[in-house]
Protein backbone atom coordinates (compact mmCIF):
# COMPACT_ATOMS: atom_id res chain seq x y z
CA UNK A 1 0.00 0.00 0.00
CA UNK A 2 1.45 3.53 -0.64
CA UNK A 3 1.50 6.03 1.43
CA UNK A 4 -1.11 8.15 0.15
CA UNK A 5 -3.71 5.32 0.90
CA UNK A 6 -2.56 4.73 4.18
CA UNK A 7 -2.56 8.56 4.80
CA UNK A 8 -6.43 8.64 3.28
CA UNK A 9 -7.49 5.15 4.94
CA UNK A 10 -5.80 6.44 8.59
CA UNK A 11 -7.75 9.71 8.13
CA UNK A 12 -10.76 7.93 7.39
CA UNK A 13 -10.93 5.79 10.34
CA UNK A 14 -10.21 8.84 12.42
CA UNK A 15 -12.78 11.00 11.25
CA UNK A 16 -15.31 7.89 11.80
CA UNK A 17 -14.33 7.28 15.47
CA UNK A 18 -14.91 11.12 15.76
CA UNK A 19 -18.52 10.96 14.27
CA UNK A 20 -19.10 8.24 16.11
CA UNK A 21 -18.38 9.53 19.89
CA UNK A 22 -19.69 13.33 18.59
CA UNK A 23 -23.00 11.62 17.68
CA UNK A 24 -23.38 9.94 20.91
CA UNK A 25 -24.78 6.02 21.37
CA UNK A 26 -27.84 5.88 19.40
CA UNK A 27 -30.35 4.33 22.33
CA UNK A 28 -33.38 2.25 20.86
CA UNK A 29 -36.89 3.21 21.31
CA UNK A 30 -37.53 0.56 24.21
CA UNK A 31 -34.17 1.99 25.97
CA UNK A 32 -35.64 5.05 25.85
CA UNK A 33 -38.78 4.19 27.38
CA UNK A 34 -37.17 3.00 29.85
CA UNK A 35 -34.57 6.10 30.74
CA UNK A 36 -37.32 8.27 30.54
CA UNK A 37 -39.33 6.48 33.37
CA UNK A 38 -38.52 7.24 37.42
CA UNK A 39 -36.32 10.22 36.84
CA UNK A 40 -36.84 13.81 37.66
CA UNK A 41 -36.13 15.47 34.11
CA UNK A 42 -35.23 19.25 34.68
CA UNK A 43 -36.78 21.80 32.45
CA UNK A 44 -34.13 23.57 30.41
CA UNK A 45 -35.91 25.15 27.67
CA UNK A 46 -39.64 25.58 26.75
CA UNK A 47 -40.98 26.77 22.91
CA UNK A 48 -37.59 28.00 22.08
CA UNK A 49 -36.59 29.95 25.69
CA UNK A 50 -33.73 28.68 28.08
CA UNK A 51 -35.24 28.12 31.67
CA UNK A 52 -33.10 30.36 33.55
CA UNK A 53 -35.09 30.80 36.77
CA UNK A 54 -34.94 27.02 37.99
CA UNK A 55 -35.21 26.78 41.95
CA UNK A 56 -33.07 24.91 43.62
CA UNK A 57 -35.61 23.72 46.59
CA UNK A 58 -38.81 23.14 43.91
CA UNK A 59 -37.34 22.76 40.57
CA UNK A 60 -38.98 23.28 37.31
CA UNK A 61 -39.62 19.16 36.27
CA UNK A 62 -41.48 16.25 34.44
CA UNK A 63 -41.63 12.83 36.43
CA UNK A 64 -43.35 10.41 34.57
CA UNK A 65 -43.44 8.15 37.98
CA UNK A 66 -44.45 4.13 37.22
CA UNK A 67 -46.00 4.73 40.87
CA UNK A 68 -48.45 7.07 39.94
CA UNK A 69 -49.81 4.39 37.02
CA UNK A 70 -50.05 6.55 34.16
CA UNK A 71 -49.93 10.26 35.27
CA UNK A 72 -47.57 12.56 34.73
CA UNK A 73 -45.99 15.41 37.41
CA UNK A 74 -44.63 18.35 36.21
CA UNK A 75 -43.92 22.11 38.01
CA UNK A 76 -43.23 25.13 35.96
CA UNK A 77 -42.50 27.61 38.66
CA UNK A 78 -46.26 28.31 40.62
CA UNK A 79 -48.43 25.49 40.19
CA UNK A 80 -48.10 21.70 40.45
CA UNK A 81 -49.50 19.71 37.22
CA UNK A 82 -50.73 16.52 36.53
CA UNK A 83 -51.29 14.86 33.55
CA UNK A 84 -52.40 11.53 31.72
CA UNK A 85 -49.79 9.82 29.91
CA UNK A 86 -49.65 7.32 27.32
CA UNK A 87 -46.59 5.60 25.89
CA UNK A 88 -45.09 2.94 23.59
CA UNK A 89 -41.73 3.05 22.33
CA UNK A 90 -40.75 6.94 21.64
CA UNK A 91 -44.29 7.91 20.88
CA UNK A 92 -45.55 9.79 23.75
CA UNK A 93 -48.97 12.03 24.53
CA UNK A 94 -49.82 13.91 27.73
CA UNK A 95 -54.15 14.82 28.05
CA UNK A 96 -55.76 15.96 30.79
CA UNK A 97 -53.43 18.42 33.01
CA UNK A 98 -54.58 19.95 35.45
CA UNK A 99 -52.82 22.51 37.83
CA UNK A 100 -53.47 23.25 40.80
CA UNK A 101 -55.07 26.25 41.64
CA UNK A 102 -52.76 29.54 42.67
CA UNK A 103 -51.98 32.36 41.29
CA UNK A 104 -49.05 33.98 40.73
CA UNK A 105 -46.82 36.90 39.45
CA UNK A 106 -45.45 34.96 36.80
CA UNK A 107 -46.77 31.92 35.05
CA UNK A 108 -45.77 31.95 31.62
CA UNK A 109 -43.59 29.44 31.64
CA UNK A 110 -45.95 27.40 33.17
CA UNK A 111 -48.50 28.00 30.23
CA UNK A 112 -45.77 27.49 27.94
CA UNK A 113 -45.00 23.92 29.25
CA UNK A 114 -48.88 22.80 29.73
CA UNK A 115 -48.90 23.97 25.88
CA UNK A 116 -46.09 21.93 25.22
CA UNK A 117 -46.79 18.44 27.01
CA UNK A 118 -50.34 19.02 25.33
CA UNK A 119 -48.97 19.19 21.79
CA UNK A 120 -46.70 16.08 22.16
CA UNK A 121 -46.45 13.80 20.35
CA UNK A 122 -42.86 11.94 20.65
CA UNK A 123 -40.21 12.24 22.71
CA UNK A 124 -35.89 12.14 22.55
CA UNK A 125 -33.35 11.31 24.98
CA UNK A 126 -29.77 11.39 24.33
CA UNK A 127 -27.04 12.51 25.92
CA UNK A 128 -28.78 12.73 29.03
CA UNK A 129 -31.49 15.26 27.87
CA UNK A 130 -35.17 14.31 26.75
CA UNK A 131 -36.57 16.27 24.01
CA UNK A 132 -40.30 16.57 23.62
CA UNK A 133 -41.51 16.82 19.91
CA UNK A 134 -44.85 17.59 17.60
CA UNK A 135 -43.73 15.84 14.15
CA UNK A 136 -40.15 17.55 13.99
CA UNK A 137 -40.63 20.85 16.10
CA UNK A 138 -39.13 20.77 19.33
CA UNK A 139 -41.70 21.51 22.17
CA UNK A 140 -39.26 21.08 25.28
CA UNK A 141 -35.61 19.98 26.30
CA UNK A 142 -35.14 18.63 30.01
CA UNK A 143 -31.76 17.94 31.53
CA UNK A 144 -31.72 14.68 33.45
CA UNK A 145 -31.69 15.54 37.10
CA UNK A 146 -28.49 13.35 39.25
CA UNK A 147 -29.71 14.45 42.14
CA UNK A 148 -31.60 12.78 44.86
CA UNK A 149 -35.62 13.20 44.49
CA UNK A 150 -38.24 11.53 45.62
CA UNK A 151 -40.99 10.09 43.65
CA UNK A 152 -43.97 10.96 44.11
CA UNK A 153 -46.72 7.97 45.35
CA UNK A 154 -50.30 7.32 45.24
CA UNK A 155 -51.93 7.53 48.72
CA UNK A 156 -53.22 4.62 50.14
CA UNK A 157 -55.07 5.19 53.70
CA UNK A 158 -55.04 1.10 54.43
CA UNK A 159 -51.02 1.45 54.80
CA UNK A 160 -51.31 4.39 57.17
CA UNK A 161 -51.64 2.18 60.28
CA UNK A 162 -55.35 3.22 61.60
Amino acid sequence: MNASVKYLTSHLVLFSLLVFVACGEQLSPEQQQAMIMDQRWLLDEVDGNRNVDNDTLQPNHLMLPSTMHGTAMAFAGCNQLAAKYEISGTDLSFSNVIASRKMCEEMQLEYALVEALERTDRFRIRENKLELFEGRKKLAVFLRDDGEFSLPQIYDPSSSGN
